[in-house]
């Protein structure tokens, strides 16, 4: 989809590792002009290497507004942001609720889903004020069916799709679409450590419970990240025009 997003700036959270990358790497091979956000600057910083000087990085934390804010201005300042993709999650701990301190749960509910409300609530004057705009939030399968020992993620995920919806709702009249791609387990550095925190917790060997992983997966292995930022630069851009306030899954088909 090359020059797809041509002329256009667009803002990734959590674009500084991961699917993250992926998806900001999509992006601007699309035309874009991208600005990650991240945590971690180190991260922050190896990921504008690989991106080059075309695109823009952003230390912050998206729970806080003014980071928030700030970012969506440095994005503004590369053109017309009308890309949003609320990346940016914290994968949270792999407890059962009745041992989950309650601070926990609800700093990852910051994370996942204050975060994205936020990034929305400091960009859309100015894409309303434009009549156009895409927003795509990253779920996870944990959004389409329980996942037990990570409930606060699960509960994060499952209200980013009842958050997209209301919002692909409040602003379609505005020209703006908002959807939700939610990826099954994807092969790198956070799938690894969540399953090796979930083997820990069971008391099973790693590799025996991602082979389980693979063995409910009908495509029998993980999907990539480049797989998932297909789905995004996709509903990112005007070939998926007609589509808002929906749901894909990037997941090799695990949740059926």
């Amino acid at each position: 989809m090359s020059g797809a997003l041509e002329g256009r700036a667009a803002l990734v959270t959590g674009g500084n590792r991961g699917i993250g990358l992926a998806i900001a790497g999509a992006l601007q091979g699309a035309g874009a002009r991208v600005c990650v956000t991240g945590r971690d600057e180190d991260a922050l910083e190896a990921a504008l290497a690989e991106l080059g000087d075309s695109a823009v990085g952003v230390a912050g934390d998206v729970a806080e507004a003014a980071d928030v804010l700030h970012a969506v201005e440095q994005a503004e300042a590369l053109g017309p942001l009308e890309v949003i993709v609320n990346n940016a999650a914290s994968a949270g701990p792999t407890l059962p609720v009745h041992e989950l301190p309650p601070e926990e749960f609800e700093a990852v509910l910051r994370t996942n889903l204050l975060g994205p409300f936020l990034v929305a609530h400091h960009a859309l004057p100015g894409m309303i004020a434009r009549g156009r705009g895409s927003i795509v939030n990253i779920g996870s399968i944990a959004g389409v069916e329980g996942y037990p020992l990570r409930s606060p993620y699960s509960a994060s995920k499952w209200g980013l799709v009842g958050f997209t919806r209301t919002l692909a709702g409040e602003v379609g009249p505005h020209g703006i679409r908002v959807n939700l791609v939610a990826p099954g387990p994807t092969e790198g550095e956070r799938s690894t450590n969540v399953i090796a925190a979930r083997a820990e917790a069971l008391g099973q060997p790693f590799e025996e419970l991602r082979a389980r992983y693979e063995r409910e997966i009908p495509l029998r292995r993980f999907v990539r990240a480049d797989e998932v930022a297909a789905a995004v630069l996709f509903l990112a851009s005007d070939a998926a025009s007609g589509i808002t306030g929906q749901s894909f899954c990037v997941s090799g088909g695990i949740e059926i």
